[in-house]
Parts: structure tokens; sequence; C-alpha cells
């Protein structure tokens, strides 16, 4: 089942599961993070997406969690959790200094490793 509600080409019988809320939530604050309705470095309050989504504070944690889990957000221990910053220069030479450490290293191991048959 779609977001929309949609059952889509299932086959007569089947039972397709309905997306969890705790997706739908995260996609929703993920939305506004990439939108900048959260700005970077934002205060996100729980009780404000609470009353905007319609749903407990429990899914909406949980998408945080995951969101914190991908550097998307922050938590601090008694202020609450709050947008990433954006990558500065410096940060984002950095990044791509490591990549291009890991990435050759990783992709010849992985040539290596491959039979002839996957190649």
């Amino acid at each position: 089942m779609s977001s929309t509600g949609d059952m889509g080409n299932a086959a007569p019988g089947l039972i397709k599961r309905p997306t969890r809320l705790g997706e739908e939530v995260y996609n929703a604050i993920y939305g506004q993070l990439m939108s900048r309705q959260i700005a970077p470095g934002g205060r996100i309050s729980v009780d404000r997406l609470v009353r905007e989504l319609g749903v407990s504070q429990t899914p909406i944690r949980e998408a945080l969690s995951r969101l914190e889990a991908q550097g998307l957000e922050v938590k601090t221990h008694l202020v609450g959790y709050s947008a990433a910053e954006q990558l500065d220069r410096r940060r984002l030479e950095q990044l791509y200094e490591l990549r291009l450490l890991l990435e050759p290293f990783a992709a010849a191991r992985a040539a290596r490793n491959m039979s002839a048959e996957e190649r």
C-alpha cells in the first residue's frame, strides 16, 4: 500500500503491509531538513512536530534518532534536537580527501576478490 492508500497491482488474496508510521514521520522530517524548512543549526521542537504531523512523540523520537545516526540532526543532553550544521569548505575538502584515500583502495580490493565470471 502506498502512502496514498493505493493497493497497486497486488495479487488477489495478498495483503500488502501499509507503510509504517515511523517511515512516514521520518520522510516528513527529512523533507523539512532537505528543503530547509528546518534550517541548518536550527532547533527542532518535538512538540511542534507532534502538533504539525498529528502523531505522538514516539514515532517522532524514532525518526529523530534515525536522522541523528545519519548525521542530519544533533541531540544535545538537556537541550534537545537541532538540525546539523552544513559542511563548511574545509570540512568538505577533508571529506573528499578521505574519499580519495578510501575509494581507490576499496575498488582495488573488490576487483581482486572478484571471480573471473564476476569481472
